[in-house]
């Protein structure tokens, strides 16, 4: 198992000295990371906010060629009562660890968090043991942009990415979280450039800390301080940030068009077929194949529109001349349809049995795939609960469903494969089928969930 050493630089009272130092480390920390940290370990006064709930998250690399991903919170009184401690938490990570992260230092966050081993000690002990960590995460978060555009436009994290690639360091302001729009840039490049952008999300500028991006607090003084520093880019979200940065280069003008357009699912799935290697200079070239592939995804997204409901109806499989997304007719034995005889098999795919006019679902498409292995019986049981719930539009399926797809298809093999696009095509069609019914030739957000869903199941059809 894969373990990260730690350490906590605060102040205190040690053996050594007295003050702001590297108060713990575990045993395997080098010196030359360690010494590393001392250096870059903020002190007194170094958020840029103030309050009981200021916070930053802190990414940079060491000389090892590991990372350092760590945060720092305003935490009990410094050990000479002169004001608030200020406690940085720091994870020592390997490249590979940081790679099962997708290189999100977020993420690393979030998986240490939520084992518990972010702890804040009043009294920091000598030592410190490695701790595990335990997870993984796709390329792309679709919930990540969903809090970004509360405060920002695609116009402006197309902006954000633009001046980032084009900046040697970049300060930004004008926005409510600092850590969403970090996060929302990082969530915008391939993992394999992440680990070039240092960053922090809440600290004060230090010549000390040479990050690349620095997400500025509310202090008008601190911000004009920043403006003054030579090199260091200033950028002011809450401005018209379009104009002077606009996304002139094919990388940020696609990711534009990803953000416009929800399609994040389709970048995630990008990402994942290009994993070689690439550097922030081969961006454009990328980003000219990205806008490539999403005029793609547009025609394939025209092939599925329907007429208006008031031309003619698309006829039937059965060629009855009932229009789709209609009431189904009364079932013909197994024996008189071939297709009802599969259709009876057994219970997987049970989620899309249903009547509803809300949920226009073929006629018990849970019983087409004919199986009796358990194992598989319980992959296609959890894939239609993944399918279904994306589909009404919840996001964390549809992640789940991105990390989950290729071990279930690799387990269905040809037959099963084919048969359960079949029955997933179906329904998407039916969603669609309704939503012109119901609005004409504007897809609703289901219906183009439904094609989110498709896309990735026929990724290599």
């Amino acid at each position: 198992m894969n373990l990260a050493e730690q350490a906590v630089f605060t102040s205190a009272e040690t053996s050594r000295t007295a003050g702001y130092q590297l108060a713990a480390t575990s045993n395997g920390l080098s010196e030359e990371d360690a010494r590393a940290l001392s250096t870059w370990g903020p002190s007194h006064g170094a958020l840029g906010e103030s309050g009981p709930h200021a916070a930053s998250v802190n990414f940079h690399p060491l000389p090892s060629g590991n990372f350092c991903v760590s945060r720092t919170t305003a935490s009990g009184n410094e050990y000479s009562g002169r004001g608030t401690r200020i406690y940085t938490q720091c994870l020592i990570v390997s490249p590979d660890m940081l790679r099962q992260f997708a290189n999100n230092p977020f993420a690393v966050v979030r998986a240490a968090s939520g084992s518990g081993l972010l702890k804040q000690y009043e009294k920091v002990p000598a030592a410190l043991d490695p701790v595990p960590l335990v997870g993984r995460t796709p390329a792309v978060e679709a919930n990540v942009f969903s809090r970004a555009r509360r405060d920002l436009t695609p116009e402006q994290i197309a902006c954000l990415v633009q001046t980032a690639l084009t900046s040697a360091a970049l300060a930004i302001t004008g926005t409510p979280s600092g850590e969403t729009a970090v996060a929302a840039l990082l969530n915008c490049l391939p993992p394999q450039v992440r680990t070039e952008f240092s960053f922090s999300t809440g600290l004060k500028v230090s010549t000390r800390r040479p990050y690349r991006l620095l997400a500025l607090g509310s202090d008008p003084e601190e911000r004009h301080r920043t403006r003054q520093i030579d090199g260091l880019t200033f950028m002011d979200l809450a401005g018209k940030a379009a104009c002077r940065f606009a996304p002139t280069d094919a990388w940020a003008q696609a990711i534009y068009q990803v953000v416009k357009t929800g399609r994040t699912s389709l970048l995630n799935r990008w990402f994942e077929r290009h994993p070689s290697p690439v550097s922030l200079e081969q961006l454009n070239a990328l980003g000219l194949e990205l806008l490539d592939e999403l005029a793609k995804y547009s025609r394939l997204k025209a092939e599925f529109s329907f007429p208006p409901a008031d031309k003619e109806a698309i006829p039937a499989e059965d060629g009855t001349g009932s229009p789709l997304a209609t009431e189904e007719p009364a079932p013909s034995s197994p024996a008189s349809n071939p297709r009802s005889a599969r259709q009876l098999a057994h219970a997987a795919h049970s989620q899309f049995a249903g009547t509803s006019t809300a949920d226009q679902r073929p006629s018990r498409p849970s019983e087409v795939l004919a199986c009796d292995h358990p194992q598989v019986v319980a992959s296609l049981e959890t894939l239609d609960d993944l399918v279904y719930d994306a589909i009404k539009g919840n996001g964390s399926s549809l992640i789940q469903l991105q990390s989950v797809w290729p071990q279930i298809k690799a387990e269905l093999g040809d037959e099963l494969l084919g048969q359960s696009r079949e029955q997933y095509l179906r329904y998407a069609l039916q969603v669609w089928g309704q939503c012109v019914e119901d609005t004409g030739f504007r897809p609703t957000d289901r219906a183009v969930n439904a094609l989110d869903v498709l896309c990735l199941l026929f990724d290599d059809a």
